[in-house]
């Protein structure tokens, strides 16, 4: 019974680790959130982009230096600023306002909203309003009525639309990265105790040994999750790297050979596709090696013992198109993803590509997509 305290001790030692780990998340968390790297997501909420448009002012004639030099600062703001006159005409819309309250949207509760906060600003009321819309595209309007004087007297009024669709990404992101933590961290935590206990209380050696090889396999996924949370917090904080040209077939097959322990292990078959010779990636190596590997870890975790995983590669629109197909799902691949899937999420940000997932009960399809290099003339 000699060897129970140095289970015991284990199982105390990566409680401590999970815990510090949980502490280094909630830190890389805010870097994550905050940077620039949100335009996957975002795309897939359907957050315009603020064009580049020049701006339309309505009044020209005779417009001060002092005038264009403070028009020309409003061009530059990714808020929409509209500014009218007393009676509600438009004196100066900036492009990021042309973008956010054009009049072809189909949309009509943005011009009804600027209507209503506008009317109101023309009275003398401070007015604020938030608008959610399904779009397509999606977006998140904040919009903020303000009057105008000068002198005492009520001159005009200025409506700034605020687009919050990143804040809304930034929030269902955060969301779903503590959950996965929470969820990757208990499940390795909670079947270290009961091997603990088990072997506490065992007197076969032969059961405790499979005890022993449990606990190292527990070890092993708990030691997983915080070598991915490392790697996530780097993607999140490290400055781009120069593009670089990279052979998609090259970049698989350094992904299926990263995984070939893993799916020999499960007894998974992953068949490997034909690559076209045009299949060619621009971007970091490092991480597009990882994103691909990763996404494969996770379809391999994700599929039951004995299944296979098809791999297929096409040209999409300027992208490459890499589809991951689970013949059959295991029980685990029907709970919710986890930390090598939130990795994949934040490389492909990085990258500026794309990741879509569908499944059922039976089988499940991941489509990732990466930015197509342009052939040298």
């Amino acid at each position: 019974m000699a060897e129970v305290p140095v289970y015991q001790d284990a199982v105390v030692f990566l409680i401590v680790a999970m815990v510090l780990a949980m502490a280094l998340f909630a830190v890389s968390l805010t870097s994550i959130v905050r940077g620039r790297r949100l335009r996957h997501r975002i795309a897939e909420l359907g957050s315009p982009p603020v064009t580049t448009a020049a701006p339309t002012p309505v009044v020209t004639a005779g417009v001060s230096p002092d005038a264009e030099r403070f028009s020309g600062t409003l061009d530059g703001l990714a808020q929409g600023v509209v500014v009218c006159d007393d009676r509600g005409q438009v004196l100066y819309r900036n492009p990021a306002a042309s973008a956010q309250l054009r009049p072809t949207s189909p949309e009509p509760r943005v011009a009804d909203a600027f209507g209503t906060v506008l009317a109101a600003a023309l009275t003398g009321a401070h007015t604020t309003r938030d608008l959610e819309l399904l779009g397509p595209p999606r977006r998140n309007l904040h919009l903020i009525g303000l009057p105008l004087e000068s002198d005492g007297r009520r001159v005009g009024a200025a409506v700034v639309v605020e687009d919050r669709t990143r804040v809304r990404v930034a929030e269902v992101l955060r969301r779903e990265m503590l959950s996965d933590l929470v969820r990757e961290l208990t499940e390795p935590m909670v079947a270290l105790g009961l091997v603990a206990d088990s072997l506490q209380n065992e007197e076969d050696p032969a059961v405790r040994a499979r005890f022993a090889e449990r606990a190292k396999t527990e070890s092993a996924r708990a030691r997983q999750v915080l070598d991915d949370l490392v790697e996530l917090s780097r993607l999140a904080a490290e400055r781009p790297r120069p593009a670089e040209k990279v052979p998609m077939a090259d970049v698989l097959a350094r992904a299926i050979e990263r995984v070939a322990a893993l799916a020999e292990r499960r007894m998974v078959t992953v068949v490997a596709p034909v690559v076209p010779d045009e299949a060619v990636l621009v971007g970091d190596p490092h991480q597009l090696d990882l994103t691909v590997a990763k996404l494969l870890e996770h379809v391999v975790l994700g599929s039951r013992t004995g299944g296979k995983v098809e791999l297929a590669v096409r040209l999409d629109r300027g992208l490459v198109a890499l589809e991951a197909r689970q013949a059959a799902l295991s029980l685990a691949g029907a709970r919710p993803p986890g930390l090598a899937l939130s990795l994949v999420e934040q490389a492909v940000v990085n990258l500026g590509g794309s990741l879509d997932t569908d499944s059922d009960a039976r089988s499940g399809v991941c489509c990732l997509r990466l930015p197509l290099a342009v052939p040298s003339d």
